[in-house]
């Protein structure tokens, strides 16, 4: 999202959910809207600024009041980052109890930088099934992040006796 604030003043108060507001949360943007059901959820608690449905007046004084401080903006911005976070790991928070969920979810973290999460990850997905390829190669490509030393050796020798 390449704005500092995202406005949506849906004039129906019955819309039921917003990508547009959803991503602008994720970015750590500030969102303005209208309090259809979703948006009221999302920005309560200062995560966003909520205003009447059609008072054009009020939608211009809550951009310009947020558009004039940057210090008010960030905090929001941040606030509304952190709940997006927080619904997103929860979303993806995978059963114990399954190594593709498990593999996936490490993937998701090595991409973060989070190299010893991934790695965990993928050492529970292998201990639920000692088998499962696409574990031991996510595993060695996490060890290979680590550098020199890594035990990047022994994972990649173990993927060569799985797959024979």
């Amino acid at each position: 999202v390449d704005a500092d604030v995202v406005v949506t003043a849906y004039p129906d108060l019955d819309q039921t959910v917003s990508g547009t507001l959803s991503s602008a949360m994720g970015a750590g943007r500030v969102v303005v809207s209208t309090p259809y059901p979703y948006a009221a959820e999302l920005l309560a608690d200062g995560r966003g600024v909520l205003v009447d449905a059609g008072s054009a007046p009020k939608l211009a004084t809550a951009l310009a009041g947020i558009l004039a401080d940057d210090e008010t903006r960030a905090a929001i911005g941040r606030k509304a980052h952190d709940r997006a976070r927080a619904y997103y790991n929860e979303a993806l928070t995978p059963d114990d109890n399954d190594a593709i969920a498990l593999n996936t979810r490490g993937n998701a973290l090595l991409k973060k930088g989070k190299t010893d999460d991934a790695i965990a990850d993928y050492d529970r997905a292998l201990k639920l099934d000692g088998k499962y390829v696409a574990a031991y190669f996510s595993r060695a490509i996490a060890h290979e992040i680590d550098g020199p030393g890594s035990p990047a050796s022994r994972t990649q020798s173990a993927l060569i006796r799985t797959k024979a």
